[in-house]
């Protein structure tokens, strides 16, 4: 991970698409990577970890912005 996101990192939850809306749907996405960061000001060290995603995958990456709200 690149080394300027760790410090702003709260935490990073992966989750793997199982299914579908309905019965036997496919998942829409394979995978989605959820990256929290201590402020909003980070978003800038996220930059260089997009940028080396081509090195993993052939994926072009959705990026949502959003804010955490409380359940």
């Amino acid at each position: 991970m690149g080394e300027p996101l760790r410090p702003n990192l709260a935490g990073i939850v992966f989750t793997r698409g199982v299914r579908g809306v309905g019965p036997g749907a496919a998942a829409p996405v394979h995978a989605i990577a959820t990256f929290t960061l201590a402020a909003e000001a980070a978003l800038e060290a996220a930059g260089p970890v997009l940028a080396d995603l081509p090195n993993f995958t052939n994926v072009h990456p959705a990026v949502l912005t959003g804010a955490v709200t409380a359940s």
